[in-house]
């Protein structure tokens, strides 16, 4: 969900929420956003954005990501023992 909280010709800020479902936590987790943006000229643009992270977020995401590279690594491990 995004709210546009000002906007004009050069300038743009807007602020949203983030509803995250964790699996392995079985949680919902609602993380705010806040983005800005300044056009300078022509070309050129300045912007600027945060976000709160929920810690339980970030450890869903390490959680997969090592429990793919582990799997990868096994079926590498796997197929070099397989031609011997």
């Amino acid at each position: 969900m995004r709210l546009i909280i000002f906007q004009t010709k050069k300038t743009f800020a807007n602020a949203g929420l983030r509803l995250n479902y964790i699996e392995t936590f079985d949680t919902f987790n609602i993380e705010p956003r806040i983005q800005a943006l300044q056009k300078l000229n022509k070309y050129f643009s300045f912007k600027i954005a945060g976000e709160f992270k929920d810690p339980t977020t970030i450890l869903d995401l390490i959680s997969t990501e090592m429990s793919k590279q582990t799997k990868t690594i096994t079926l590498k491990l796997n197929d070099k023992t397989k031609d011997r």
